[in-house]
């Protein structure tokens, strides 16, 4: 008797089902045997020279009882047709898995390769940066963010972060760029607080730097007192209609006071917020 034609799913729909069922076995993973995971192997194709990289992996992981990259590991190669669209959602899985496990020099090094065929992707952009960061090479993530900032001018996000690297990297240039893009960041978005501190630790880094000239610092103690104004501004509006607004602009004081950046010169600032003193800060 004639056996009945079996129906292969098409690659998409046969990757799909197959991501389905390992994140089914993932849920169930610490109450199951082992032999249960070998499911999602048999969505690879047929002889695919992917099988012996797979079992290996299979292996090594579940030695170190990582169950949870055991199946993701499965199911990325299981995606992995060689086609494109599925290529695609692949490669940002097994970056994510660098990343979940530490490996950030590798996740760079695929990220890299990423974007060398995607080069318009902001996620990815972002993402590098994020591990640059993370790995202290600041000026790898300033190059990063500038090229979010072309692709996407008006995110006072990306204004902001990129002022927080070059604020990291120090030295009088960079702070001058660090100020004028916390600046930007709060055009952008007046209610970015963070950009406001910002804003206000740059000025005062650059009023204390000793190669700065006359003129940069009597600027840059003006841009920092307004900084001062307006965080203390937002603390007080934020809090006017609570008991405890006194002691909260108190706390703001303290805040700000903890921030000052002490100089021999004696160049010293004291604000004045309405009728509440905020404090003296060392410019």
């Amino acid at each position: 008797m004639a056996q009945p034609a079996r129906h292969s799913l098409p690659p998409r729909e046969k990757a799909d089902n197959t991501e389905c069922q390992s994140h089914a076995v993932i849920g169930h993973a610490q109450s199951r045997p082992r032999d249960r995971i070998a499911s999602p192997l048999s969505a690879l194709p047929a002889g695919s020279g992917k099988m012996a990289k797979v079992s290996e992996l299979y292996d090594v992981t579940w030695e170190g009882n990582l169950v949870w990259i055991i199946y993701e590991q499965v199911m990325i190669a299981a995606l992995d047709y060689g086609r494109d669209d599925l290529a695609l959602a692949a490669r940002k899985r097994k970056i994510a898995i660098r990343k979940a496990q530490g490996k950030s020099v590798e996740a760079i090094r695929e990220l890299n390769e990423y974007l060398e065929q995607f080069v318009g992707n902001q996620e990815a952009w972002h993402e590098l940066a994020e591990l640059y960061i993370s790995e202290h090479d600041y000026a790898k993530a300033a190059f990063c963010l500038e090229e979010l900032m072309m692709t996407n001018p008006h995110n006072h996000l990306y204004c902001q972060q990129y002022a927080e690297v070059k604020c990291t990297q120090g030295g009088l240039e960079n702070l001058e760029l660090s100020r004028k893009y916390f600046a930007q960041a709060l055009k952008l978005n007046n209610r970015n607080m963070r950009a406001l501190f910002g804003l206000y630790m740059s000025a005062s880094h650059i009023a204390s730097n000793p190669k700065a000239s006359a003129k940069m610092k009597k600027d840059n103690m003006k841009y920092a007192g307004w900084a001062a104004d307006q965080i203390n501004r937002a603390y007080q509006f934020a809090g006017r209609s609570k008991k405890e607004t006194r002691y909260s602009l108190k706390a703001v004081g303290d805040m700000l006071e903890t921030l000052q950046i002490t100089q021999s010169s004696g160049f010293r600032l004291r604000h004045r917020c309405h009728n509440c003193t905020v404090g003296t800060f060392g410019l």
